[in-house]
């Protein structure tokens, strides 16, 4: 045991520096408001219903996400195992985002026989603030599943490119077609690039003259378009919605007010979502241009050519939300890796002026405090989410926790009627999940209040309507969220 430790020490480091911002304190936060939300619904409906075809919404077959189920998939068959919590939700955004760090070390071992570039790269991803994020790795959304996928299909064409063997070239369109079935056309954003750097390499005859390219393609087409035939079979009406949501809705036209001016995603990059490594992203570019490795000139030239032209296609997208730009971070992370192990790598090489000392450990040290600020300001947030004082982020937080606590046994809510109207979906999975246990709870408007009811409230606009309009007693306060006992109205007393 003990030799297998010292002999793998860096693999278990590196797992273990990964994991914690990745796993910790996951299922911590209830779900949260925005698309997390309503795919919790969606496969907490798979989850019950066992169809694994048509994904549903309110009972009925969802026409407004019109993704693909794999994550949903996922999130359901983990319901089977966990239960229908956060960690089911979150758990398969958190695994690929380290089979997305560990695909990027493996790459850098076996192309670059390098561990180090991608220890550093795998880091950096992970204290990378829009990958560690809403929409990232810690939520049950997409985009973190997405970006594994369009990881991979990136690396194996670069394997192909390099080696020709038709392997990786049957692994490329495996992994794009994951990521299709993960998020649709989104999954495609990196294909002009691809394209382009195999025009660069003169590439492009040769492919076309493989057999091996029209089989891949051939398997590619076979599960993507066989999925969404089979579904539109099932649930007419879909590939129209499709059309209108995926492919002419948000690329082309504004979906749901989403719109922003054509800086918005480098706006983003350099403003937080990438700090503080985008300061050395450009080194990096310098660093793998003027090395005198080859390997790394080639990867370097590779990534570029990604993320530029990926850069290129979300900002034509006329629909702009600020993770769109995810499926670039394990790229942009390994460039700039290339010049933090550059330095690494001179301070390895300098004389150890003390004779007696048997290590160089500038290196090391030099890793240290590099990382260490970035790894503390990601755990910092990911422990738990801090909210502004009153922000309608807090006011949701605030609910969200005390219905889960509901659910959890903490509250008794067995015939109460929740007065929220903002949106509910992060409230409505636990609000079925105790229906389904005979606790009858239903969400009401202020309008819908009727006399001799039990209501729970937590916005301070709807305490003052109650107060205004019914005579009610307070039986219980948590916080800002309390339940009362609404009696007779005020206009009827007389």
């Amino acid at each position: 045991m003990t030799e297998f430790f010292k002999k793998n020490f860096k693999y278990i480091f590196f797992a273990g520096l990964v994991c914690i911002p990745l796993f910790s304190h996951l299922g911590s936060v209830p779900i949260q408001l925005w698309d997390e939300a309503r795919l919790n619904l969606n496969a907490y409906e798979m989850h019950l219903k066992k169809d694994f075809i048509v994904t549903y919404y309110g009972g009925e077959p969802d026409l407004w996400n019109t993704k693909p189920p794999f994550l949903i998939w996922c999130q359901a068959l983990l319901m089977d195992v966990v239960g229908p919590n956060e960690l089911a939700m979150r758990l398969p955004s958190a695994f690929a985002a380290l089979l997305t760090c560990i695909a990027l070390l493996i790459f850098s071992i076996r192309y670059l026989k390098n561990f180090w570039i991608g220890f550093i790269a795998a880091i950096i991803l992970v204290t990378a603030p829009g990958y560690v994020s809403y929409h990232g790795t810690r939520t049950g959304d997409y985009d973190a599943m997405l970006t594994l996928f369009t990881t991979l299909s990136c690396l194996f064409y670069f394997a192909y490119s390099e080696t020709r063997k038709n392997k990786y070239l049957y692994y490329f369109f495996l992994s794009l077609a994951f990521g299709v079935l993960t998020k649709s056309v989104a999954a495609l954003f990196f294909a002009p690039a691809i394209v382009i750097f195999a025009l660069m390499q003169k590439q492009v005859v040769q492919l076309l003259r493989n057999k091996h390219f029209y089989f891949g393609l051939g398997m590619f087409l076979f599960l993507t378009i066989g999925y969404y035939l089979i579904r539109e079979m099932a649930a007419p009406g879909y590939l129209s919605a499709v059309f209108m949501n995926e492919l002419g809705g948000r690329f082309l036209t504004v979906i749901e007010n989403h719109k922003e001016d054509g800086w918005y995603f480098y706006d983003n990059f350099i403003r937080g979502r990438f700090s503080p490594w985008y300061l050395l992203l450009p080194l990096g570019f310098l660093t793998g241009f003027w090395s005198t490795d080859e390997k790394i000139q080639r990867v370097t030239k590779y990534f570029g050519i990604l993320t530029v032209i990926y850069f290129v296609v979300i900002t034509f997208s006329k629909t702009k939300l600020e993770w769109y730009d995810l499926p670039l971070y394990p790229m942009i992370s390994f460039i700039t890796a290339l010049f933090v192990h550059w330095i690494f790598e001179l301070l390895g090489k300098m004389e150890v002026v003390n004779k007696s000392i048997r290590y160089n450990f500038l290196p090391f040290a030099f890793l240290f405090l590099i990382l260490l600020n970035p790894y503390r300001a990601i755990l910092d947030k990911v422990y738990l989410p801090k909210f502004e004082k009153g922000s309608s982020e807090e006011n949701f937080y605030e609910l969200g926790y005390y219905i889960r606590d509901a659910l959890r046994g903490k509250h008794d809510l067995k015939d109460y009627e929740i007065l929220q109207e903002d949106l509910n979906t992060h409230l409505r999975v636990y609000v079925e999940i105790m229906n389904s246990n005979g606790q009858n709870i239903k969400f009401i408007q202020s309008k819908e209040i009727l006399p001799n009811t039990l209501v729970v409230v937590q916005n301070q606009r709807l305490k003052d309507y109650l107060r205004n309009n019914f005579n009610i007693e307070e039986l219980e306060a948590t916080g800002r969220v309390v339940k009362y006992k609404v009696n007779e109205a005020i206009s009827n007393k007389n």
